[in-house]
């Protein structure tokens, strides 16, 4: 989660790091959201990976999830998708994770190392695709984005949503 807690709106992004889309959206989409409405206050952003390219989904997850148990996620994700080559293709190696996560200022590697393989993860990307589905059907792609009142039942926006379309539901759900 990035932003405050306690913000009115939740905007929640289901994404693979290893997905070329998912990739664009944080490049473009992602940083105007934050800008204009994280940063206020007035919403907060939930990444929820649902890590279904393959095994190199799953530990680059996993690895961001323990980044995420030391408020790194987000840096690490960037930084992820900065270095991203193409899925499947065997780049998400234990060196590129380690020199991934290495670049994250203020991230203890060593205890995000031995923290990644935690059972909790499974159970949280399970979780994910589940809603993932629930909200976008049975075949759905990525990036894949809800926006609601916090606490509430979200929108699932149509693919593709532009900054301006997220910026549009969180006018309406706050």
């Amino acid at each position: 989660m990035l932003g405050d807690p306690d913000a009115p709106v939740t905007v929640t992004e289901y994404a693979d790091l290893q997905c070329p889309y998912c990739k664009d959206a944080s490049d473009t989409v992602v940083p105007e959201i934050v800008e204009r409405y994280v940063r206020s206050g007035r919403a907060k952003l939930v990444f929820r990976d649902v890590a279904f390219i393959g095994d190199d989904s799953l530990r680059a997850g996993q690895l961001a999830a323990a980044a995420g148990r030391q408020d790194r996620a987000w840096q690490f994700i960037h930084l992820f998708y900065v270095n991203q080559q193409a899925e499947n293709s065997g780049y998400v190696t234990d060196d590129f994770l380690r020199a991934v996560a290495g670049g994250v200022a203020g991230l203890d590697v060593e205890r995000a190392w031995a923290e990644r393989g935690d059972a909790s993860y499974q159970s949280a990307v399970e979780q994910a695709r589940q809603e993932w589905q629930r909200w976008f059907g049975p075949q759905p792609g990525t990036p894949a984005i809800t926006v609601g009142r916090s606490g509430g039942t979200p929108t699932a926006l149509p693919s593709g949503a532009t900054a301006d379309d997220i910026g549009e539901a969180i006018e309406q759900a706050a």
